[in-house]
């Protein structure tokens, strides 16, 4: 009885684990898109110059999903953002 209940939250936690590393690598990925579009907004916008770029496809939960950005040149001067690392 006690190997069974050990057994079963063992298995319980191993499917916590692969949950928590699947949402750590999609908020990983998305951290990286979020920091590439502040760097690129904030050269379009220093440059005037249009930007257009698309990011990696990532499979999410067997959904394939892909972004394309555009920014216009009329895209007004932004404050520059810095990325703290801590």
């Amino acid at each position: 009885m006690k190997e069974e209940q050990t057994a079963s939250r063992a298995s319980f936690l191993e499917q916590e684990n692969l949950q928590l590393r699947t949402q750590f690598e999609l908020m990983k990925a998305e951290l990286t898109k979020m920091q590439m579009q502040v760097m690129l907004l904030t050269n379009s916008s220093s440059t005037g110059a249009t930007t257009t770029f698309s990011m990696p496809t990532i499979e999410k939960d067997s959904e394939i999903v892909s972004d394309s950005y555009t920014t216009p040149e009329s895209t007004p001067k932004k404050p520059k953002l810095e990325l703290q690392s801590s």
